[in-house]
């Protein structure tokens, strides 16, 4: 067997997340390596068993010409309040990496869709910490 091909790591697994919030699947088709996050991910319950734990310089999230490898999201991670919320008018972007940084510490996010403003009791409600 060629050496370099036992050698070569696969490439990165890509999770598709479709915007509508409670859209049940991924509406069109997928590339190969490619989750749909809707249809087989959050069927599940919250219980997550990984493969393998990532190396430090793997990539954790990337969009558009933004990459987080996972050192850095375990970096940041120990500063991030255990339930945060977030404002989808901040941008996917600023989203999804707060998200992740949040996840990571093992805290929550509660999404707040542009059309809600963040009350106090709102906040309140879904014991936001920050």
């Amino acid at each position: 067997m060629n050496e370099r091909i036992a050698e070569a790591k696969p490439a990165p697994l890509i999770i598709a997340v479709a915007l509508p919030a409670l859209q049940m699947r991924w509406l069109g088709e997928l590339p190969p390596r490619t989750l749909d996050y809707s249809g087989d991910v959050r069927a599940h319950g919250d219980v997550f068993f990984a493969d393998a734990d990532p190396e430090p310089s793997d990539i954790a999230w990337q969009h558009d010409a933004a990459t987080i490898t996972y050192d850095k999201v375990i970096a940041a991670s120990a500063e991030v309040p255990q339930r945060v919320l977030l404002e989808a008018r901040e941008g996917w972007a600023a989203v999804v990496h707060a998200a992740v940084k949040t996840w990571a510490a093992g805290g929550s996010v509660v999404l707040l869709d542009p059309s809600v403003e963040a009350t106090e009791r709102l906040r309140s409600s879904e014991n936001v910490t920050a």
